[in-house]
């Protein structure tokens, strides 16, 4: 079209142009990437010039009122503090600036503390002795203090920089700094940032920080990490992200893989994060431990069942969620203690059984403990003679003489056995009768183990039962459909 014919679509718009000169123009600095109506072109930078020259004109024409009716009236007043640092040149400018927007509106305060940053990243030293001596000569109060050094950069002057203007407002700024990811920090800048987080009840910020890049932490911080960010989140009441719960792992995962951290103490954190961990596929330093440790496998049974012969009081939640991760534990276990390469070492088996019930039964949950064990023992290798179970298992059952124990193998081989499975039309229970004849076999090759072979009959025999089940629906299913 020829300009003549725009010149009325353009007085129409004109029209609609707000006469506030602040509203002309604070949509540049309400979201990050706005819709600008020009050709996008490298770098790219199309949102940051158009700010820069904003804030240049609203400086020559209006002067600091308008700039600072702009940062209350912004949804992003950081926005106009980036743009404002991109015009300004000297400390002069940058001084001038952030004294009068003290002691104002909230978006001026964060307005200052981006302006502060910029000057801080220009000027260096020169901003930091700006800074000093206001410290002096100001009655600004510690939380403004800190509110000015909050958006500099991670590094180790700020955080010395920031602790020589008094401890008052260093905590402060530990307090309110977001968690960045800072890079390059060496071994002790990074113990520094990280323990300063943890000092003022920071952890896990410490662990958003920190999670994608330990390598510089201590071992020792790791786990004071995660020790005092259980704390954190059950004061809080806050609901967990995704995030979170992936560097949770990070650093786990991080631990396993050094040598100075004994398993037991991996375990017992990833015990007390069981609950934030869902269903992830993810090998658990706790299935190891719960095979070579067996105290700390019946205290799972003690956190994850009452007694049986005495009251006690009703759970709160953390104890509710913690008897729900230890009988997570419980049932998702399946390693047999001291089996290796389809061999079981009887001494370790033993000894571990042993020590399970007798703390099982200082406990006061002996029938429970016998049925996991029982559980646990389902998953045992055959034993060479073709017969399940190994022969070793079959001494511990003889020796053990538990009808709960028993009772725990037979539960959790119809488990396995009884998982979902296609079925033929009609087909009956042959299915089942094929695991019955199986169990049957099993049972009559073990006859020297009398209370084993008496198990494998039991099993068979229900199978026997499902298998009829199965043929009296098919039966009926038959008959229904040729009616």
């Amino acid at each position: 079209m020829k300009a003549t014919d725009l010149e009325p679509f353009e007085r129409l718009l004109a029209s609609f142009e707000p006469s506030d000169p602040i509203a002309r123009i604070v949509w540049l600095f309400n979201e990050w990437n706005p819709a600008i109506p020009e050709e996008a072109k490298w770098p790219y930078d199309l949102p940051e010039k158009n700010r820069e020259n904003t804030i240049r004109d609203l400086l020559k024409t209006g002067g600091v009122g308008l700039l600072f009716e702009l940062a209350n009236k912004a949804t992003l007043p950081e926005l106009v503090g980036i743009a404002c640092g991109a015009v300004l040149s000297t400390v002069q400018e940058f001084s001038s600036l952030v004294d009068m927007a003290m002691d104002k509106t909230d978006g001026l305060a964060v307005f200052a503390s981006v302006l502060s940053a910029e000057a801080e990243r220009q000027m260096g030293e020169a901003w930091r002795d700006q800074i000093t001596l206001w410290k002096v000569e100001r009655s600004w109060t510690d939380w403004q203090f800190a509110n000015l050094l909050l958006n500099w950069q991670d590094k180790r002057t700020t955080w010395d920089f920031v602790a020589s203007l008094g401890d008052k407002v260093n905590r402060i700024y530990w307090e309110r700094k977001r968690p960045w990811a800072p890079r390059g920090l060496s071994a002790e800048d990074a113990e520094m940032a990280a323990n300063s987080y943890i000092g003022v009840g920071r952890a896990a910020a410490a662990i958003n920080a920190f999670a994608l890049n330990v390598g510089n932490l201590s071992s020792e911080t790791l786990l004071k990490m995660l020790d005092s960010a259980i704390g954190e989140l059950n004061a809080s009441h806050q609901q967990i992200n995704s995030n979170f719960v992936f560097e949770i792992e990070q650093i786990l995962e991080a631990l396993q893989r050094r040598s100075d951290v004994p398993i037991t103490e991996i375990a017992r954190r990833e015990y007390a994060y069981l609950p934030l961990f869902g269903y992830r596929d993810r090998q658990l330093t706790l299935h190891r431990v719960m095979a070579e440790d067996p105290i700390f496998y019946a205290s799972l049974i003690h956190d994850a069942f009452k007694p049986h012969n005495q009251e006690v009081p009703e759970p709160t939640d953390a104890q509710k969620a913690k008897a729900r991760a230890a009988y997570r534990l419980l049932s998702e276990f399946t390693a047999i203690p001291g089996a290796n390469n389809g061999q079981i070492d009887e001494d370790v088996l033993f000894a571990w059984v042993d020590a399970v019930r007798s703390i099982a039964k200082k406990d006061d949950r002996p029938e429970i403990a016998d049925e996991f064990i029982g559980h646990m023992l389902a998953y045992a290798a055959p034993d060479p003679d073709g017969a399940w179970p190994h022969r070793i298992v079959r001494d511990l059952i003889e020796k053990v003489s538990s009808s709960h124990l028993e009772t725990g193998i037979d539960t959790e081989r119809f488990n396995m056995a009884g998982r979902p499975h296609a079925r033929a039309l009609y087909g009956g229970g042959s299915r089942e009768r094929g695991v019955a004849e199986e169990f049957r076999d099993w049972s009559k090759k073990t006859r020297a183990w009398q209370r084993t072979s008496a198990m494998l009959e039991r099993i068979a025999q229900s199978w026997d039962r499902f298998a009829a089940m199965q043929d009296e629906r098919a039966k009926q299913d038959r008959m229904r459909d040729e009616a």
